[in-house]
């Protein structure tokens, strides 16, 4: 072959060279992205050339996440992504947010019988209604094919409407349903919102909610969030004793203990013992890897709690790694941001400044005398704080 001559095919013809694949969006011209767009909304999907050769990871990711809205709008776009098998299989992210849900909307029921071919890794169902539970949780086989490729769950049920109950076999029924989820390694379970102060009948519908959702059991469970959950005796410890064996990280997001006051302790007595109990039995019974507090821990009397008079602890999440708690109830427990304790703020701020003066720079919260229950809190100057506990358990 000549010198500087190029190679070329049999035929003459120079070998195609196939463009390097990307997952990255902004690899696209923002002019064929626009076209590609278009067609998401439309019964024309056929008609769009990337969704019909699907070779690009970009097209790919722009599928791999189902979002539906409680709408039927949302719901006709479910059905003609079903409509497309090659669209179907790409999708491994399912969100439904009923939280936008009006007079009309598509019932769980109805999504998953046309869905049920799916079989997604990560399933979000946040703001869920009375019926769309009992529907969950009903054997049937759509939601058995639905959820068996899980890997990640999220539900949330709706406590702002008067109308959700849970019945008093919804703890069993619950249990089958984690068997139904036997692959899911990181969970979150709770209510929609943190709790309103009730006049009548405190806590009753999130307490039972919560006991109910706290009865399930999965097997491979290692990432565990909570939120706004109404602890009743002793249900969130009972639920995470059950998973210490694979458990590595658990998050607690607004957490109600419900305490019921006894005659011999005053309020403030019982409501400081049940916060420091649940610590010390939280420290003491988990090994984690990653254990944090968001939100506020509240403790009060189920019967009294329209006064509002509940020790409340604020752990606001300032770093994504930040809201920390150590794994022995002896050692201190640090955050940085906001004093939970907001009563005495301004103590500590005059404190920090040097204008009280005060043994060893702390102040301490205790409980009745004999009780042996207090709480050690010491302020440092770059406006992180740290409090240590002990008690006579």
């Amino acid at each position: 072959m000549p010198v500087g001559r190029k190679q070329r095919g049999k035929r003459g013809r120079r070998t195609p060279q196939v463009p390097p694949k990307t997952s990255s969006l902004s690899n696209i011209p923002s002019e064929l992205l626009g076209k590609f767009m278009q067609y998401l909304g439309t019964d024309d999907l056929k008609a769009c050339r990337l969704v019909s050769t699907l070779n690009h990871e970009a097209t790919r990711a722009l599928f791999r996440t189902l979002r539906l809205e409680p709408n039927l709008d949302s719901f006709g776009r479910a059905c003609r992504i079903m409509g497309q098998p090659r669209l179907a299989a790409l999708v491994q992210v399912f969100d439904y947010d009923f939280a936008t849900a009006y007079d009309e909307y598509a019932r769980l029921e109805q999504v998953l019988e046309v869905l049920q071919q799916l079989k997604p890794k990560t399933i979000s169902l946040e703001w869920l209604y009375p019926e769309d539970i009992a529907y969950l949780l009903s054997p049937v086989q759509p939601v058995n094919r639905f959820l068996c490729k899980a890997r990640q769950f999220k539900l949330t049920i709706n406590n702002w409407n008067e109308l959700v109950r849970i019945g008093p076999n919804a703890g069993k029924r619950f249990r089958k349903l984690s068997n139904q989820l036997a692959t899911v390694a990181d969970l979150c379970l709770g209510l929609a919102e943190f709790p309103n102060i009730p006049s009548v009948s405190p806590f009753e519908i999130e307490r039972d909610i919560s006991n109910a959702m706290l009865q399930g059991r999965f097997a491979r469970l290692a990432n565990l969030t909570l939120e706004n959950i109404v602890d009743c005796k002793d249900s969130v410890l009972c639920f995470l004793e059950q998973h210490k064996t694979t458990l590595k990280s658990l998050t607690l997001k607004n957490l109600i203990l419900s305490v019921q006051q006894e005659e011999e302790d005053t309020r403030v007595n019982i409501e400081l013992k049940a916060v420091m109990r649940f610590i010390l039995l939280l420290n003491k019974g988990l090994d984690l890897e990653k254990m944090s507090f968001q939100g506020k821990i509240w403790a009060g009397s189920l019967f009294d709690a329209e006064r509002n008079t509940g020790i409340k602890v604020l752990c606001p999440q300032i770093e994504e790694d930040g809201c920390h708690i150590r794994h022995h109830v002896t050692e201190y427990i640090c955050h940085r941001g906001e004093f939970p304790f907001q009563f005495l703020r301004p103590y500590i701020e005059d404190l920090i400044h040097g204008r009280l003066d005060s043994i060893g720079r702390y102040f301490v919260i205790r409980g009745e005398e004999g009780t042996g229950a207090e709480m050690r809190i010491t302020p440092e100057h770059d406006h992180s704080w740290k409090y240590e506990c002990s008690s006579m358990w």
